[in-house]
């Protein structure tokens, strides 16, 4: 009966490592989706002619884009 126990602490192990390698995978794909929506939100606004965070309203370059 013992080794029942040692069984359902394994598994029971096995599920947790697994929820949690899921949860954090999770958190990731949603951090790099975010980071992915606001690249192409520069994207677009560079190409509509908007300032980027390396140029000012009429496109000259400040000190972060060199």
């Amino acid at each position: 009966m013992d080794s029942l126990h040692f069984l359902f602490a394994a598994y029971t192990a096995v599920w947790a490592m697994l929820f949690l390698y899921l949860w954090v995978m999770a958190r990731r794909t949603r951090r790099l989706e975010e980071q992915l929506q606001e690249l192409l939100r520069l994207l677009d606004q560079q190409s509509s002619g908007g300032s980027t965070p390396f140029t000012d309203a009429e496109g000259r370059r400040h000190a972060n884009g060199r």
